[in-house]
């Protein structure tokens, strides 16, 4: 029956069978998109929440950690302000900035020290521990016989061992002063 219609019949109903075919395709496209939107809207609105959430509580534990940070801080200097304290109530006269100053004002460049001991050991007595390197034994003796010049120290006692060698010596030095 196909074959009995005129050519411009037969290509009017192959335009709208094609118009058809693609609004059918259109329509199934859309339909799928459709269908895909609704399927992930729930997946997307729980991966937004999550997201969220997980950005709340970073920001919560970062807070929290600023405060342990804080009171760690807080809790040093506390530490640190009563070590202070133990100091100044200790000074009666002399303070060890003072007598640091006094040692480093007697000693040359020849002489390094490395390891300094502050120790009060009775209510007025204090004692200072000195330990170094001298490049020579000449330096040394000097920088003992400054120290006993000082009237910050009542006794400077620098034993034998001191001047055994004649360069590079490792030399330790007691204090004692009276407050």
């Amino acid at each position: 029956m196909f074959n009995v219609l005129p050519k411009k019949l037969k290509d009017q109903i192959k335009k709208q069978y094609n118009l058809r075919r693609f609004i059918v395709t259109l329509n199934f496209i859309i339909f799928i998109q459709i269908f895909i939107l609704v399927a992930f809207l729930p997946s997307w609105f729980v991966s937004f929440y999550k997201q969220r959430d997980v950005s709340s509580e970073v920001a919560k534990a970062q807070d929290d950690l600023l405060v342990n940070e804080v009171s760690k801080l807080s809790v040093e200097i506390n530490s640190i302000n009563k070590k202070l304290e133990v100091i100044k109530t200790t000074q009666t006269g002399f303070s060890p900035t003072q007598i640091l100053d006094d040692i480093v004002e007697q000693k040359s460049s020849s002489i390094s020290i490395n390891e300094i001991t502050y120790i009060k050991s009775g209510a007025n007595e204090v004692q200072v521990t000195l330990g170094g390197t001298a490049r020579e034994r000449d330096s040394l003796l000097s920088f003992v016989r400054k120290l006993e010049a000082s009237k910050l120290f009542s006794k400077v006692d620098s034993p034998i061992s001191n001047y055994t060698k004649d360069r590079d010596i490792n030399f330790s030095l007691f204090l004692n002063m009276k407050i």
